[in-house]
């Protein structure tokens, strides 16, 4: 996908550098997910949630309020 986006993006400029930045994040995305697997993301998170309990209950919550915040119904 990241060799699509460089493929068809802008070569030189702002948008050239922009894209070329995504580009090479979804490539280094991509071969995280193949290296790792599911069980290897879990162990990262897991890993990060415990050297960063605060922020990531913080997160937890704002995600859960923005969740919240999108299903309710509004009267």
């Amino acid at each position: 996908m990241g060799e699509s986006v460089r493929d068809k993006s802008p070569q030189s400029g702002m948008a050239g550098t922009a894209t070329s930045a995504v580009a090479h994040s979804l490539e280094r995305t991509g071969d995280y997910l193949q290296s790792e697997g599911l069980s290897g993301i879990a162990d990262d998170l897991t890993n990060v949630v415990r050297r960063n309990p605060i922020p990531a209950l913080l997160a937890a919550i704002g995600v859960g309020f923005l969740i919240a915040q999108a299903t309710s119904r509004r009267s």
